[in-house]
């Protein structure tokens, strides 16, 4: 009984130094760190299907200067496109998990424990 008491009080003492470090170190955000709209601005779309995510850009956002030829190109490749999605990962887990419903567990963790190992997909 002495031990769980103990063990409540240190577990309280931690919880309450965790509490006093987030206050003591909180702060707002600085107004200036970002640059302000204007129309050279990019949008940048953040997508979920489930088990994957992409960034979703303007396809004529891919064809100025300073994007780079492979982007270009690929603005060109799929110019019957209003917008273009990346996503990235483990080649065969991406194509293989559209759903919850298709998830396979021998996938998953090659996918997890062998990174560089195994073919990625953009």
């Amino acid at each position: 009984m002495r031990l769980l008491r103990r063990l409540g009080w240190i577990l309280t003492g931690l919880a309450a130094a965790l509490l006093a470090l987030t206050f003591w170190t909180a702060r707002s955000g600085d107004p200036a760190l970002f640059p302000p709209r204007d129309a050279d601005a990019v949008g940048v779309a953040l997508v979920s299907h489930g088990w994957h995510s992409g960034l979703v850009l303007r396809r004529e956002d891919l064809t100025g200067e300073g994007t780079g030829t492979a982007l270009r190109n690929l603005a060109t490749r799929f110019r019957a496109y209003d917008a273009l999605e990346f996503g990235w990962g483990e080649a065969r887990f991406y194509r293989a998990t559209p759903t919850l419903a298709a998830f396979d567990w021998r996938l998953a963790l090659a996918a997890l424990f062998t990174p560089g190992g195994s073919d990625g997909v953009i």
